[in-house]
């Protein structure tokens, strides 16, 4: 049986991965700051400061960058202007994991790995818009049928991504090194909206 099969991902939670080639070394600068437990994992850290690119402005710029151009021309918000609100250090430990959560109060977040990040545990996305009335084991995984999906993180990665999705740092099973990383937030800023719904 032949057929023409046409499928749309319908209102997609877009996730963009870019191998940036700008340098981010003075970034190792973070593994020397002084690191919190995380609430929300076990052998999880960040930084104290949630404000920690204000110690870089350079990679700052940079990354700012980087998301106005998936802004400007995959989104299509050129009109509208972004901010960086929040950013912060995260170290995993040897074994550690963390709790799937979401940012609030922003609409995009991010994740940059700036060190070697071999083997140290997978940027792990959960879908709880699943279905789980029906326990149907499908024969491969796809976008279409998956539960969860997996980043392996490799350095001068970033991940972008919606505030909203649930998210964790996956199980760190190097013995021997920590699992480095910077996570930011963007909003939009300035006037934007319509009638009623417009936010100054």
């Amino acid at each position: 049986m032949s057929c023409n099969i046409s499928c749309v991902p319908l209102f997609p939670s877009s996730i963009f991965s870019l191998n940036v080639e700008d340098e981010f070394s003075n970034l190792l600068k973070l593994k020397e700051y002084e690191y919190l437990e995380n609430s929300c994992g076990n052998l999880c850290y960040s930084t104290n400061s949630i404000q920690i690119l204000d110690d870089f402005p350079e990679e700052k710029k940079k990354l700012q960058s980087y998301f106005n151009s998936i802004k400007n021309s995959v989104l299509g918000y050129k009109d509208t202007e972004f901010k960086i609100t929040t950013s912060w250090g995260t170290k995993c430990e040897p074994m550690g994991i963390s709790q799937y959560h979401q940012h609030r109060n922003c609409m995009y977040s991010a994740i940059l790995y700036y060190d070697e990040c071999d083997n140290v545990g997978n940027l792990e996305f959960e879908n709880l818009n699943r279905n789980d009335s029906f326990d149907v084991k499908p024969d491969f995984y796809n976008i279409h049928n998956s539960h969860e999906w997996k980043i392996d993180p490799v350095k001068n990665l970033l991940v972008i991504f919606p505030s909203h999705l649930y998210h964790r740092i996956g199980r760190n099973p190097n013995q021997t090194s920590d699992r480095y990383s910077l996570a930011l937030n963007f909003h939009p800023y300035g006037k934007y909206g319509d009638s009623d719904s417009t936010f100054v």
